[in-house]
């Protein structure tokens, strides 16, 4: 019976997906997942002289599907090592050799040790991006650059999950794409527009080289097994050719900009008013 089972999931999982490709194909055809897109942007940037830090790596840099594209990613570098500060994530992080727990508000790494530094779907949960930010651009060699994707504030999806209690976006989470409870983290969105990291890396001596806003495969393909399922994917579906149109990109899911530290020491003096507003940060901090 449990294999009966298993193979009656199978097949009611086959189903959903393809009738949900049959609905993207007919609305809207040629969407890509974003992480996809994100894959794309980090093989441009990895290569032989690359030493790499993935910050906040979790136990994965790509999909779980996409395993050999991130071994294949991790062997073009130089040299590549992530951090977290989830123990048991970085514990379960198969591809890469080098792994350390720590905060990415400060980092355990001498300055200018990093030609790049890549940051997947983890900076919309971190309380104060700007101290991450300090870091990435200290550990940075002057040219180095630093790739941020995460997710778009005023995307339907954030503003649709803003307003739903975490108890219930977790179960939904885990129903939708089966991800376990532990890969499930609280949102801050402190930085998730594309003015809002324009800023925060102009602040830290940074420059923005690209920012591009990325659409996503539907969120609710899960559902498209049932006839108000369906209903529900076609409507989202739409929702996506509609953000496609550049008038309308700020409904796209993510946000994956390039930002590059300057090799003229002169942006430092950008510093001086940082540290103002950081000392001021630091004593509210504090006194609550």
């Amino acid at each position: 019976m449990p294999a009966q089972a298993g193979e009656c999931v199978k097949t009611r999982s086959a189903s959903r997906q393809t009738e949900y490709q049959r609905l993207k194909n007919d609305i809207v055809p040629g969407l890509l997942f974003n992480q996809t897109l994100y894959e794309r942007w980090l093989f441009t940037q990895v290569s032989g002289n690359t030493i790499w830090l993935d910050a906040g790596c979790g136990h994965k840099i790509l999909p779980t599907w996409r395993t050999s594209a991130e071994r294949q990613l991790v062997g073009q570098a130089r040299f590549a090592c992530g951090c977290d500060g989830d123990l048991d994530a970085v514990r379960r992080h198969t591809n890469l050799l080098n792994r350390v727990v720590c905060d990415l508000g400060a980092l355990p790494f001498k300055s200018g040790t990093f030609t790049l530094v890549t940051s997947n779907m983890v900076m919309e949960h971190v309380e104060y991006p700007l101290e991450a930010f300090r870091e990435f651009e200290r550990i940075l060699k002057p040219g180095g650059v630093v790739m941020v994707h995460t997710p778009h504030r005023w995307s339907y999806f954030a503003m649709l999950s803003a307003v739903v209690p975490q108890t219930i976006k977790t179960r939904v989470s885990q129903w939708l794409d089966g991800r376990p409870e532990e890969d499930l983290y609280p949102v801050r969105y402190r930085c998730n527009t594309e003015k809002r990291l324009r800023r925060l890396f102009w602040d830290v001596g940074m420059t923005e080289v690209q920012s591009s806003m990325f659409a996503s495969e539907a969120i609710f393909q899960a559902l498209a097994g049932s006839a108000l399922g369906r209903f529900l994917v076609r409507l989202e579906l739409y929702v996506l050719r509609l953000a496609l149109r550049p008038r309308w990109r700020f409904l796209r899911l993510s946000i994956c900009g390039m930002y590059k530290k300057s090799t003229d020491p002169a942006p430092a003096r950008r510093h001086v008013a940082y540290e103002q507003r950081d000392m001021m940060d630091v004593k509210k901090r504090t006194t609550r």
